[in-house]
């Protein structure tokens, strides 16, 4: 038997399948066998290969005993098979096995042999059938296996840290709104106004994850805690790498945007992310996919994640109008700081929520029932379900300007005057008011309106934050400094 490629990964597969297969039993050829595993693997990613190419293997020799899965395997049946070798024959787990299976699922297999000792994994990750093996020797004595059925995940929500906590009125609007239609959010304002406290609630006012959705998540979550299975909260360092952030490196692994799969994506202060960073989530965070390449590599990775950023309004924090203490940034540094933030990335942000300082009771206060805005948080789900369905996405906030216009178009008199205005102006781009017809048919969701009226297309725009990027840029006209 020889295994084609000249790595040493290569070399050590072709070992210990000699080996595996020996004291396993098995008696091989004298005949010449040649296992191609183009492309070539190195180091532990080879081994991942060995009970796949020791099937092989035994197909290529004729060993099909009636009854055994090697006889299934050779009649076409799909059947995935995951486990790495030891020398004397026992399957020894495999990485990412709850991914494997979800993605195995994808391929159209309709069975897979796992570990033993990872039964209870593979069974967990709802993905497929599974039969816990213990060694090679069961391809071909599958009497002593039993098959176990894909168990429900047991899924709920996140906790919110502010229940029943007083909290602004306008904010806890916004990040309702978010959780209801998907839509992307970006606070903004000076420090202390609370702007990461109700970002990160956003993640507590999503319902929970139904069955597909939870496989996925189980697919690509890394730090799963032990209990029922949560949509996932990415929180990453502003110091993160474009590599981090979107995946890479030279097995292509995973970034924060697949590790949000189905869940909130949350970057505390925005303006101070690498530029480069913030550019490259512009394609994952509106195709809800990530395609990364590599040589001759090539993955296609999921990022259906929810968008919520924090930002000061200025390096120093301190440049909004209520403010007591001095702003201390120059023109040049106020302007290259915004300029992140008033790029291709804040277009694909549906809210531009400022906050600034306020005297105690200037401000409406609730208390924050996340029991509620949750139960009806899941109906306005459902109504979006049944006027997307057949649809990849199911959210208001994943969909363009022509599908608003086909399965949801104006109706009001009243709305469609105020949406022609803006187009004769010319000052908002199409961009935007695809942003703006989002978000108003989410807050008539959830309102449970059966139309898109003005008054909801002019909250949307004030959520929109239009008029919060026509003062910026009357604040750099007074700066005198060029846009």
């Amino acid at each position: 038997m020889q295994i084609s490629g000249i790595s040493r990964g290569a070399r050590e597969m072709q070992e210990r399948l000699r080996s595996a297969l020996h004291r396993s039993g098995v008696r091989m050829p004298l005949a010449s066998l040649s296992i191609n595993v183009a492309p070539q693997l190195s180091g532990r990613r080879a081994s991942e290969l060995e009970f796949s190419c020791a099937a092989a293997t035994l197909l290529a020799i004729g060993m099909t005993p009636p009854g055994s899965l090697l006889r299934r395997i050779a009649a076409g049946e799909a059947i995935a098979l995951f486990g790495e070798l030891s020398l004397s024959g026992e399957l020894l787990p495999v990485s990412w096995l709850s991914r494997r299976l979800w993605l195995a699922s994808i391929a159209g297999f309709a069975l897979a042999i796992v570990p033993e000792m990872q039964a209870q994994e593979a069974q967990a990750a709802g993905a497929l059938p599974v039969l816990p093996a213990r060694a090679l020797c069961s391809l071909w004595e599958e009497r002593h296996l039993r098959t176990l059925a894909p168990a429900p995940i047991a899924v709920a929500h996140r906790g919110s840290r502010l229940e029943g906590a007083l909290v602004r009125s306008d904010a806890l609007r916004a990040a309702t709104l978010a959780a209801a239609g998907w839509h992307g959010l970006l606070f903004l304002g000076p420090p202390g106004v609370g702007k990461s406290a109700m970002a990160a609630e956003i993640g507590a006012l999503l319902p929970a994850p139904d069955q597909r959705e939870a496989r996925e998540i189980l697919a690509w979550a890394d730090d799963l805690s032990e209990g029922n299975l949560q949509r996932p909260l990415r929180q990453p360092h502003h110091s993160a790498t474009r590599r981090a952030m979107i995946g890479g490196g030279a097995s292509l692994e995973p970034g924060e945007v697949t590790r949000a799969h189905c869940g909130l994506l949350l970057l505390d202060e925005l303006g101070e992310f690498q530029r480069e960073t913030l550019q490259a989530l512009r394609e994952p965070a509106e195709s809800g996919m990530v395609e990364l390449s590599r040589g001759r590599l090539a993955r296609r990775l999921p990022a259906g994640f929810l968008l919520a950023a924090t930002s000061n309004g200025c390096p120093c924090g301190y440049g909004s109008i209520n403010s007591q203490q001095r702003c201390q940034c120059s023109p040049a540094a106020i302007r290259a700081y915004r300029l992140r933030l008033l790029g291709p990335l804040a277009d694909r942000l549906d809210m531009l929520v400022q906050l600034d300082y306020e005297q105690p009771g200037a401000v409406p206060t609730t208390r924050l029932d996340a029991t509620r805005l949750r139960a009806a948080i899941v109906e306005c789900w459902d109504r979006q379900a049944d006027r997307w369905s057949g649809q990849r996405f199911r959210h208001n906030g994943l969909r363009s300007l022509d599908q608003l216009e086909r399965a949801a178009p104006l109706q009001n008199r009243s709305a469609l005057r105020f949406c022609n205005r803006w187009l004769q102006s010319g000052s908002v781009s199409l961009r935007q008011i695809a942003g703006v017809r989002r978000l108003a048919l989410t807050i008539a969701d959830l309102e449970k309106s059966e139309e898109t009226r003005e008054e909801h297309l002019l909250e949307a725009s004030h959520l929109r934050g239009l008029e919060v990027r026509l003062d910026w840029r009357e604040d750099e006209a007074r700066r005198k400094v060029p846009l």
